[in-house]
């Protein structure tokens, strides 16, 4: 099976937006984003397309990250993973990926190759050739990805948590299947996904200077309007998921689902709740679990935000027997946040904190480009990093406490285990 098509000829209009030290330019028709950024070395182009796994057709989980290897695997005429090995032997990093929402594709390398990777960039996702040889030895490495992703208790308790924060729905599935949802695989459906979902490429390039950016947009022929997000079936979140597993400590996962992606200021508000309550050593969460009492290694806190919904989680793994005791200062931390009791001195650290891990994230090209590439595959409007460096100095403590009462509420929290819970009961 060869699949040809993705471009057409209509050439896209541009809007020209300035903020701060960063330029972005913006297809009006949503099909084409360049920021252009002084500060960064190094250029990234990317693909992406509305293509996650909550596209998978039922029965059939993990269709959309079985593509996305399809994808990069290439033909084995031509040998397999050829395109990848021929940006590796220019100094070219490419790679993929695909989450509950989207896919894409990348290169990064020097700013002078910024034309050549988006053309090869280009020409893969338009023609795409899938035998069945290649489907079968594509699977079996899937297969091999999922175990070796089991073998990790942060990762399991992830995929558990979603179970549980949106049961009975698209998000609240594995990412990549299981065995016999592959197994169930043809040729046929990866044509017909590749048809629904990869026909309306979204382009975000991240280069140093404009004569790149007019290097890039004169590639771009504009592509089909991209398929509307789907709506999550919101079910009732359930209070509690465990999964047994060998040995003495349990990983946990609280998690509270929150605002969809939105405006800009509630994304800034989240992620200094977040980091209010964990990630950092000043952290409430790292000073009384690790700092105070000595019951965990570390604190991690994330926020993921989706197109209709989003979830803020608390990761954290400890000896069975302190499970109950950590979940009771966790729920302690949260009800002083709703009583509007932010630390001012705390927040200012936080805020201080997240800007310079932000800043250190930006730094990686890959990361930047996630940055733009993310909102804007959605349907929603980008904004520079400096931009929101601004919003997230203005977040103030009322802003803390509004959050906390709006969605740190029982109602939204759900609790996945992953260990030896048996322990725990008795």
């Amino acid at each position: 099976m060869v699949l040809r098509g993705c471009a057409v000829t209509v050439r896209p209009r541009f809007i020209f937006v300035i903020m701060t030290s960063a330029k972005i330019i913006f297809d009006a028709k949503r099909n084409l984003l360049v920021c252009v950024d002084p500060r960064v070395s190094l250029a990234s182009v990317s693909i992406w397309f509305r293509a996650g796994s909550r596209f998978d057709a039922v029965g059939k989980e993990g269709v959309a990250h079985l593509f996305e290897h399809v994808l990069l695997r290439g033909d084995d005429v031509n040998g397999a993973d050829a395109s990848l090995r021929e940006q590796e032997s220019r100094g070219v990093v490419g790679g993929a990926y695909t989450n509950y929402e989207t896919s894409y594709v990348f290169g990064i390398g020097a700013p002078n190759d910024a034309g050549i990777m988006l053309r090869e960039l280009l020409r893969a996702v338009q023609t795409v050739a899938v035998t069945p040889a290649a489907l079968r030895k594509e699977k079996q490495v899937v297969v091999a990805e999922m175990n070796e992703a089991q073998q990790d208790a942060m990762q399991m308790v992830r995929v558990l948590s979603n179970q549980a924060v949106w049961p009975n729905s698209v998000l609240g599935r594995n990412l990549y299947g299981t065995p016999t949802s592959l197994q169930k695989v043809r040729v046929g459906d990866l044509s017909s996904f590749w048809r629904d979902q990869y026909q309306s490429p979204m382009i975000v390039c991240v280069v140093p200077d404009e004569g790149l950016a007019q290097q890039v947009q004169k590639l771009v022929k504009g592509a089909k309007p991209a398929p509307a997000n789907p709506t999550t079936e919101l079910n009732t979140v359930l209070p509690e998921i465990v999964r047994e597993r060998d040995g003495d400590s349990t990983a946990v996962c609280v998690a509270y689902r929150i605002a969809p992606q939105g405006d800009w200021k509630s994304h800034a508000v989240a992620a200094v709740v977040r980091d209010y309550l964990a990630n950092f050593w000043s952290s409430r969460l790292n000073q009384e679990l690790r700092s105070n009492k000595s019951h965990a290694y570390w604190v991690r806190g994330e926020t993921t935000h989706l197109s209709d919904t989003g979830v803020l989680r608390i990761l954290f793994e400890v000896d069975t027997s302190l499970v109950e005791q950590c979940r009771k200062t966790i729920s302690r931390e949260i009800a002083l946040l709703r009583l509007g009791t932010c630390d001012a001195v705390l927040l200012r650290t936080c805020k201080k904190m997240i800007r310079l891990t932000q800043q250190r994230a930006w730094s990686d090209p890959e990361e930047l480009m996630w940055w733009y590439g993310w909102p804007t595959s959605l349907g929603i409007e980008p904004m520079t990093t400096d931009a929101w460096l601004e919003i997230l100095q203005s977040v103030t403590a009322r802003d803390v406490t509004r959050f906390a009462q709006t969605w740190l509420q029982e109602e939204h929290c759900s609790v996945a285990l992953y260990g030896a819970v048996g322990k725990m009961k008795k």
